[in-house]
């Protein structure tokens, strides 16, 4: 009879975050970025006593400038990325227990009124793994200011 997972008494997913963030304004220009950085140590049932330490590091960088005083252009550029994590799978080589993904994105924006903004432009979506590794989306936004 096959052996059931039991989980182990201590199976709370415990984990800590780092992150910073930066925006600096300028005449027409609006630069913004951040960083994230997430560990997290799951139980996970492999029968050894340790837990398994998993990590993922996001970032972006964008920037806008104020074109006309009603139209605005804007860039923005992503990155995600996972550590690697050992198996039994291909005889134990590290791998990623998820791809990296980068993204980019580019939009044109214009002020309806004071407190309305609408954007439009083009994501472009690049992944490592998996079944479709390059994906562009149409991006469209509209914010309200309260």
């Amino acid at each position: 009879m096959a052996e059931r997972f039991r989980p182990r008494a201590d199976t709370r997913p415990s984990g800590d975050a780092l992150g910073t963030d930066f925006e600096y304004g300028f005449g027409r220009w609006l630069v913004r970025s951040e960083w994230i950085r997430s560990r997290f140590q799951l139980p996970i049932g492999s029968g050894s006593a340790a837990d398994t330490t998993l990590t993922a590091s996001s970032g972006f960088v964008e920037g806008r400038v104020q074109i006309l005083p009603r139209w605005s252009f804007g860039m923005r550029g992503e990155r995600l990325t996972f550590s690697d994590v050992t198996g039994t799978l291909r005889g134990g080589v590290p791998t990623p227990w998820d791809a990296p993904v980068s993204r980019a994105e580019a939009t044109l924006g214009f002020r309806l009124s004071r407190r309305v903004d609408v954007r439009g432009g083009w994501q472009q979506n690049w992944r490592s793994a998996g079944r479709v590794h390059n994906r562009g989306f149409p991006a469209v936004a509209a914010l309200f200011w309260f």
